[in-house]
């Protein structure tokens, strides 16, 4: 009798703590997936940020490069109806 209680909670205590360790590993990837989509969310909402910053930026400079070329054009045209 005391040599099957000495085999059956060492048994029993094992499965109990695989368990609690099968149960720990399911939470983990529980929290370590909706980690995972808040970080996608997050880079998705940057990246939108960013490209319609980049598309402003390219905005304004192709502004700023044509009222350049307008004016070395009149500039231009200017010099030659000069001559």
């Amino acid at each position: 009798m005391t040599l099957a209680f000495a085999i059956v909670v060492p048994l029993g205590l094992l499965l109990l703590s695989n368990s609690r360790l099968t149960d720990l590993c399911t939470m983990l990837q529980g929290s370590i997936g909706e980690s995972k989509e808040t970080l996608r969310a997050e880079a998705k909402a940057q990246h939108t940020e960013v490209m319609a910053r980049l598309a402003a930026i390219d905005a304004f400079l192709h502004e700023a490069v044509m009222g350049k070329l307008e004016e070395l054009d009149r500039r231009l045209n200017t010099l030659e109806s000069k001559r």
